[in-house]
């Protein structure tokens, strides 16, 4: 079969199983010259115009598919990017608020205010932060408190210095005035010759009491630095023991070696039992102090417990503040003297009172050769 079609000169045309060529003549005619094709270049053919026409649909679907695979993409993609926004600002906000909460509490303590703590809000790495800005501000609360007492006691002992100088200077004239008074008197009358007799013992008292008080004013003022050396507390204690008989109870274990000023500390401890003696006495019971020595986390601890009048809270807070004391014959300086032998031994000092039940006073001790 074949088609006859104005072609241009030397034009193939596939007409069925035959290739034919229209040939234009010089007279306007065609000549068509047709051959018959070999089967497997017709089925080759054939399959090409099939592969040409599928990728005709191809070219025309892709466009479509493009699109319709184009708008789901970006719907998807920003979707994950809304999500990552505000993922990443919740998580920002997270972070931010509890380190903006620290640099406002640095600032605050910066102004010299120690109430700064922040909660721990976080298990993470900030919440280590914020534990170690917390141990930071507490010690610079304890270091900022001891500063504080430092300079009490550096005004009072400067004071207590000053008033044992002034008291001591007049009391030895006065005390032989009145001396000289009572033994040249020349009279007769009885009456006059013991009143003025009467009158020097109560001078004698008075001066005696006075230069008791320049004593402790003078040992306030000029502690002296602690000569410590190797020694077992228990025997210390229990030299406490026998000085004081029954009113003494003593629990320690010998054979521990700690460095300590052997005398210092024995004043210290007898102006505690003595206190818890007395306290005892005031509650109406049997006058009986414990003192007793153990060992905590590498540091000696000396216990001197009473079954006393206890301390409020605000009495507490007051003791070794100089000149405070709760007992009507006391000059108020027996504890501020306990705590700076306590201290000048690198240790510190802990109450634990309750009123109408008694008192506790810790004293806590490196037990090394280096108070540092």
């Amino acid at each position: 079969a074949w088609a006859a079609r104005s072609h241009e000169a030397g034009v193939p045309e596939r007409a069925g199983a035959y290739l034919a060529v229209s040939m234009p003549g010089a007279d306007g005619s065609s000549t068509l010259h047709a051959a018959p094709l070999p089967s497997a270049l017709v089925e080759r053919a054939e399959r090409i115009a099939e592969g040409r026409a599928f990728l005709n649909v191809l070219q025309t679907e892709r466009g479509r598919v493009q699109r319709g695979f184009f708008l789901p993409f970006i719907l998807a993609y920003a979707s994950l990017a809304i999500v990552a926004i505000v993922t990443g600002s919740v998580l920002a906000g997270r972070l931010a608020r509890p380190l903006e909460a620290l640099a406002a509490s640095a600032e605050r303590t910066s102004l010299g205010s120690t109430d700064t703590e922040v909660a721990r809000t976080d298990k993470g790495e900030v919440g280590d932060l914020q534990t170690a800005f917390n141990r930071m501000i507490r010690r610079l609360a304890a270091q900022k408190d001891e500063l504080s007492r430092l300079e009490r006691m550096a005004a009072w002992r400067e004071i207590a210095q000053s008033l044992a100088h002034e008291i001591k200077n007049p009391l030895t004239p006065i005390q032989l005035a009145v001396q000289e008074l009572r033994d040249r008197y020349p009279g007769s009358d009885d009456r006059y010759g013991a009143l003025l007799s009467d009158c020097g013992e109560i001078v004698d008292e008075e001066v005696a009491s006075l230069r008791r008080l320049v004593r402790e004013f003078s040992e306030f003022a000029r502690l002296p630095e602690p000569v410590r050396k190797p020694g077992d507390p228990a025997d210390l204690l229990h030299e406490l023991g026998k000085l004081y008989g029954e009113r003494v109870t003593v629990a320690a274990r010998e054979g521990r070696v700690v460095w300590f000023d052997r005398e210092e500390m024995k004043r210290a401890l007898i102006n505690l039992v003595d206190n818890g003696l007395a306290a005892c006495e005031s509650a109406g019971r049997e006058p009986v102090v414990n003192l007793n020595a153990t060992e905590e986390g590498g540091m000696l601890v000396i216990a001197v417990e009473d079954h006393g009048t206890g301390l409020s809270d605000d009495k507490r807070a007051k003791i070794f503040e100089p000149h405070f004391t709760t007992k009507t014959d006391g000059m108020g300086l027996g504890l501020p003297i306990v705590q700076g032998i306590v201290y000048g031994h690198g240790g510190t000092i802990e109450v634990e009172s309750e009123e109408g039940v008694g008192t506790t006073f810790r004293l806590l001790l490196p037990t090394g050769e280096e108070t540092g």
